[in-house]
This record gives structure tokens, sequence and C-alpha cells, in this order.
């Protein structure tokens, strides 16, 4: 197994755990028990957590290097911009 395999495992594994545990502490200890309840507490309450979440998704979402995965990606956000707008207007 290659590691681009073995890494999309791994972080699909992860969403899947940490929704999995959601939808359990919903059940067991309410709303104020879930993972997005805790973000937003800790987010208004802790400086340095907000930035460091901004910082992942900074480093998560931050344009790739041109590659032809990246140019194929970026060609295809334009598409779906370019069908949104027409079917607005």
């Amino acid at each position: 197994m290659n590691i681009v395999k073995l890494t999309q495992m791994v972080v699909m594994a992860f969403i899947a755990s940490v929704l999995i545990y959601d939808v359990y502490a919903v059940f067991q200890g309410g709303t104020t028990a879930t993972v997005s309840y805790t973000v937003r507490v800790w987010a208004s309450e802790y400086v340095a957590f907000t930035f460091g979440i901004g910082f992942i998704m900074g480093h998560l979402f931050w344009p790739l290097r041109t590659t032809p995965q990246a140019e194929k990606l970026k060609l295809r956000i334009i598409e779906l911009e370019a069908l949104i707008i027409e079917k607005e207007s």
C-alpha cells in the first residue's frame, strides 16, 4: 500500500470516528456533550485554540503546489462556480 492511500484511509477513519463518537455523545449526554459544542466553547474561551484551528485550516486548504491533480481540481472548481453563477442569473 502506498503512503497516499494510507493517508486517505487514516483521514477517512478519523472523520468517521469523530462522527460516530458525536452521535454516541448526543444520545448519552445531550448536545452539550458533542464535539461541536466543545469546539465552540473552547473557541470562545481559549484564543490559542482558535488560532490553532485557523492555522490547521490554512494548512489544509491553502492552494496546492501546481501539480496535474491540483490543476484538474482548480479547473473543476471554476466549472462549478460558473454553473452556480449561471443558475443564479
